[in-house]
């Protein structure tokens, strides 16, 4: 009797299919991680079958009361939408919480018509940040951008590339001038190089060189990439191959270092690369389909992960810690994957909330690994308010009733026990 007293809760889940954990079959546009993980963060909360032991007792529910009905607060996604602008407002001081006087935004103004492409430029930043005393205006922020951007301002160029990829505010989206926009950027002599992981960027995602109307062939010779590598072949290099050396060249950008990894990650790259042989040999990808030759390579992927985590990359702070979770090109650690994962939830990042929910429900990475239901509570609940994938938010809005409904089992169980004992 006394061992049925102890064993209070008693949790049952359904165990799952593994499924394999192969990459996506399609072109990865954007992160692959993106679905990959989604679905295998399924898995690793499916594989569960008992929690046969809970650290605090009855677990509350009062942090999922209202998680059905939440919807995250549009200001919040605005906010994180413009985040991408910081690279090039942080330089000058700029952000979405400066205070900027009305004579200091006059003056710009005044500065701006007299011919001052760095005043149109800071214009546009206090448009688009909302710093008029008003709320953002994406649509006035573009003309002062284009303003400067005509008259060969580099940040202004890749800005208004940003807000014409995005399709930010009421900025309609065009990719292929933004494109036009990145690639302006890029040939400029900036030593900044985010005009070239913008235009590895959009590369990656399906876009070439023709699309704005420039040769491939013209475009590696002004942009300095792959020069006299390719002379004399019939085939051009692929839009992948293209994108890597243009990420290559952005070493200072954590965003380029970010993409890169994830093209070693999932083998979008020859074996020998950045070594590049004359397409047609069995190193070379031609074209944009994935080539047999190319295989991954986690070690360096892990490498890249660790140099742009390092750099403020809060996504490859995310995928070395998914590296650790599946021991890929690292040692299998669960407890340096759950400290990856905290570091990256003090920027609000959701995907490690939801990590972080299944590891303690699972005991994974804690001392003695002990489940803790409230902090698998915790955290499932965070990742639903700060969600903003709403695939990524339903999960776990499903987890966390999927975990309420263990509970009220246990709570079942335990009332059995109780009245047995009586």
């Amino acid at each position: 009797m006394f061992f049925l007293l102890q064993m209070t809760y008693f949790l049952i889940g359904n165990a799952s299919e593994q499924s394999t954990d192969e990459p996506q079959k399609r072109l990865p546009y954007r992160d692959p991680r993106i679905e990959e993980n989604i679905m295998s963060g399924e898995r690793v909360w499916k594989s569960m079958n008992k929690v046969k032991e809970m650290s605090r007792g009855p677990a509350s529910r009062k942090l999922s009361q209202k998680h059905s009905n939440y919807q995250p607060p549009v200001q919040k996604s605005r906010h994180r939408q413009l985040d991408v602008f910081h690279p090039f407002s942080n330089t000058h001081g700029i952000n979405q919480k400066t205070v900027i006087d009305r004579a200091t935004i006059a003056r710009l103004h005044n500065q701006a018509q007299d011919g001052s492409v760095d005043s149109s430029y800071f214009l546009g930043l206090i448009y688009l940040y909302g710093l008029h005393f008003s709320e953002s205006n994406a649509m006035k922020a573009s003309r002062w951008f284009k303003d400067a951007a005509e008259q060969g301002h580099s940040e202004a160029q890749c800005a208004l590339g940003l807000l014409l990829y995005d399709g930010i505010g009421a900025v309609g989206k065009d990719r292929k001038t933004a494109m036009r926009w990145f690639y302006q950027c890029a040939s400029s002599e900036s030593e900044s190089f985010h005009g070239h992981w913008l235009l590895g960027r959009a590369l990656y995602e399906g876009l070439t060189f023709e699309d704005i109307g420039v040769k491939t062939k013209d475009a590696m010779s002004v942009l300095k990439i792959l020069s006299g590598q390719f002379e004399g072949a019939q085939d051009p290099p692929s839009a992948f191959i293209l994108a890597a050396h243009l990420f290559q060249k952005a070493e200072n950008v954590h965003q380029a270092i970010h993409y890169l990894a994830i093209m070693f990650e999932y083998g979008l790259l020859p074996k020998d690369f950045p070594r590049m042989d004359i397409p047609g040999s069995e190193n070379t990808i031609v074209g944009n389909g994935l080539s047999s030759f190319s295989s991954r390579n986690f070690e360096k992927a892990a490498e890249l992960y660790r140099k742009a985590s390092r750099m403020g990359s809060i996504e490859s702070l995310y995928n070395l810690a998914l590296m650790h979770t599946y021991g890929r090109g690292v040692p299998l650690n669960y407890a340096r994957a759950v400290d990856l994962f905290r570091q990256a939830t003090f920027w609000k990042h959701a995907p490690s909330m939801h990590y972080l929910g299944k590891f303690a429900l699972k005991g994974w990475g804690r001392p003695n690994e002990k489940p803790n239901v409230e902090d698998a509570m915790f955290w499932l609940d965070q990742c639903i308010q700060h969600s903003i994938i709403e695939e990524r938010k339903h999960i776990c809005e499903e987890d966390l009733s999927e975990l309420e409904q263990l509970i009220d089992e246990a709570d079942s169980n335990r009332a059995s026990i109780l009245k047995h004992l009586e």
